[in-house]
This record gives C-alpha cells, sequence and structure tokens, in this order.
C-alpha cells in the first residue's frame, strides 16, 4: 500500500514532539523542513531524537523522517508538489514567507493544507494570504492544545520535553489521521481552547512575571494568583455557557480545572517569558484576550478581571521582545490615542486603564 507522504513546516517543540510522532505512529512518509541550519545538521547527522513525556514516564523514539534546510527552494516545491499533506509549526506570524514557494509549486493533485498554530482559523487565515487559484489544495483548520516548553536541561540537543497529553480538533477531511479527532463543529473547540488554555497560559505568565517568578508552576503555588485565575476560568465558563448553549457548564469546569493541574505541573518548567511575548498579538482582536472581554461585555459579567489583565499585558516590559519596546515607548511618550486604538477596547473601560498608566508614569 502506498504511504501517505506528508511535508512539515518547522522543526520546533510542536513540529519533533507533537506533529512529527502522530505521523511517524500512522506510518506517514515524512519530510520535515527546517530554517535553523543547526537544527538540519542536526537531524541530518542523528537521523532520530527522543520525545521525553513530562506528564508521564515515558519517551518516544522518533527516526523516520527526511530532513531539509527551507532555502532549499528546487527541492521543498518537489516535495510539495508530490505531497499529500502539507502542515506547518512554525508561527502564524512567520507563515508570509511561504508564499513563494507556495506560488511557484505547481499542484496536480489533491494536498491537504494544516496549520498546527495558535490562533483562530490559522488555515483559512493563510489560505487568503496565499490567494492561490489552485483548487486542489485544500486548506483544513486545526486547534491543538498540548504545553510543549523551552526545556532546559537536554541531555540532547535535539530531544524534546512536552505533554504526552495532546488534544487535537481538525475540520472535516478526506483522510483519516490517527490522533487527529475531526468534527463539524471546530469554532466551539478553538474557543474553548483559546480562551481555557492559551488565555488562562497567559495570564499565569503575566502575573508570574510581575511577580519575578521564573516558571509558570512557581506562580500557580501563590494562593492569590491560583485564586486570580480561578475566578477568571469561572468567568469565562460563565460566558462561554451564556453564548454557546451547546456547551456542557460541568464539561468545561472539568476542562478548566484539569488545565491548572497541566499548568502546575513542576516537571514542565515552563517558562512564564515564553508565555508572555508578543503582547501586541494577544491584544489583537482575533486573539484571546479581546475575546474575553468581548463576550463578557456582551454577557454582562464583570470586566474588573479582564481589566487587570489588559492591564498586565500593557505594563509587561520585556528588553528583548520587540512588541513589548513598542507598547514601552507609546507609555513613555503618552500616545494615548495610539494605544487605545491598539487595545480595541471602548471608550469607558480605556479610560480606566489610562488612568493606571498615567499614574505609573507620575511614580517614576
Amino acid at each position: 500500500m502506498k504511504r501517505i507522504n506528508v511535508l512539515h513546516f518547522g522543526a520546533g517543540n510542536i513540529g519533533r514532539g507533537v506533529i512529527l510522532p502522530i505521523y511517524q505512529q500512522n506510518d506517514f512518509s515524512i519530510d520535515l523542513v527546517e530554517l535553523n541550519q543547526n537544527t538540519v545538521n542536526e537531524l541530518q547527522k542523528q537521523k532520530q531524537y527522543q520525545v521525553h513525556y513530562l506528564d508521564c514516564d515515558q519517551s518516544q523514539l522518533v527516526n523516520d523522517f527526511n530532513t531539509w534546510n527551507l532555502k532549499d527552494e528546487a527541492k521543498i516545491i518537489e516535495l510539495m508538489e508530490r505531497a499529500d499533506v502539507i502542515s506547518t509549526s512554525i508561527g502564524a506570524k512567520n507563515l508570509a514567507s511561504l508564499k513563494t514557494l507556495f506560488d511557484k509549486a505547481k499542484f496536480h493533485k489533491r494536498a491537504i493544507v494544516l496549520c498546527f498554530e495558535n490562533g483562530f482559523r490559522i488555515s483559512s487565515n493563510f489560505k487568503n494570504i496565499l490567494q492561490l487559484n489552485n483548487t486542489q489544495v485544500n486548506f483544513v483548520d486545526v486547534v491543538i492544545d498540548t504545553i510543549a516548553p523551552n526545556f532546559e536541561k537536554k541531555a540532547n540537543f535535539l530531544d524534546i520535553y512536552c505533554e504526552k497529553y495532546s488534544e487535537i480538533y481538525a475540520e472535516t477531511f478526506p483522510l483519516e489521521i490517527k490522533g487527529v479527532n475531526q468534527t463539524n463543529s471546530l469554532d466551539r473547540f478553538i474557543i474553548k481552547k483559546l480562551l481555557l488554555v492559551n488565555a488562562l497560559h497567559s495570564v499565569i505568565g503575566l502575573l508570574g512575571f510581575q511577580q519575578k517568578l521564573k516558571y509558570v508552576h512557581e506562580t500557580l503555588q501563590v494562593k492569590s494568583n491560583l485564586t486570580f485565575v480561578e475566578k477568571l476560568a469561572q468567568q469565562i465558563i460563565d460566558a462561554l455557557c451564556a453564548e454557546y448553549p451547546e456547551f456542557n457548564k460541568n464539561n468545561l469546569l472539568s476542562y478548566g480545572k484539569n488545565n491548572l493541574v497541566r499548568f502546575a505541573n513542576p516537571k514542565i518548567q515552563d517558562l512564564n517569558t515564553r508565555l508572555i511575548r508578543e503582547p501586541l498579538r494577544k491584544l489583537n482582536q482575533n486573539e484571546r484576550f479581546y475575546a474575553i472581554y468581548k463576550l463578557f461585555k456582551k454577557n454582562k459579567i464583570a470586566l474588573n478581571n479582564i481589566l487587570q489583565v489588559y492591564l498586565m499585558v500593557l505594563k509587561t516590559n520585556i528588553t528583548d521582545d520587540t512588541e513589548s519596546q513598542q507598547i514601552a515607548k507609546l507609555i513613555n511618550e503618552k500616545a494615548w490615542t495610539e494605544l487605545a486604538k491598539l487595545s480595541s477596547l471602548e471608550e469607558s473601560e480605556w479610560n480606566l486603564i489610562k488612568q493606571e498608566l498615567s499614574r505609573e508614569i507620575t511614580k517614576k
């Protein structure tokens, strides 16, 4: 039986730790594309690596793949043209960099595109970026829930440390992949994950960073932090149930509680700084915090906690993060009009944030 050909862009934590193991379990023929030459060299040299699971005492050997550098354009296009599945885990903001390859590739058979990225319907957004005329390419939206941190203590450069727990949902498409659930109601899974995983995770990172705590599990060991996150989670669940009658409240409560247990796992050693980078993206109207704000506003849920989150986002100053530095510069310049636009908050809520930021400037 002919093997399914898959081409995956991105040899980072999600690519190596989650996607390739799934493809290997399905006995797919795997080609992995990566831009970092050091990573490519090591993968081509060692031809294998271990995935170590932090929520159980297990590991998995991944050794059935070929590795290519993204700069090898002719080879990548050749692989794209014979691929049954093309997938990504390079970061949603980096997808536009693949446009030239897609423009040059001639797709003569059906190809499924799966973007395993954080965000709302990223495969559809990618389709809009590419504007392909070829109807052979089928863009399928996906939501992926797993924790794959930048683990600091590695015996082998290539090894990945992550959760074995992973929940992946995709819109229905004509290929069965073990480990990828298919559904006709993806929006429900996207919003649930965006608010009760991504948003809460980021909030914990913000709290910890402000308190000069290094890891997520340390942050949740502080009782006031855990209380704040639990209250926000309860509000989110109330809002989701009000907005989407198909949600079961008890299931959401169990889901939210389980996520906090996952976040509190000390073995994961998840850095708070990993979760709070790119604040401008996180304030986008298609992103986590605005989605919560909009839901709370519509369903008349108190806004004080989510506005506190907005304030933390704007006050978080990470020296090596461009977006964070951009916000800090605007605050120092008192560019309130520009900041109001970035926040997307309505005037009454923005004025409360502005007052707090003004007090911070006065203290300095």
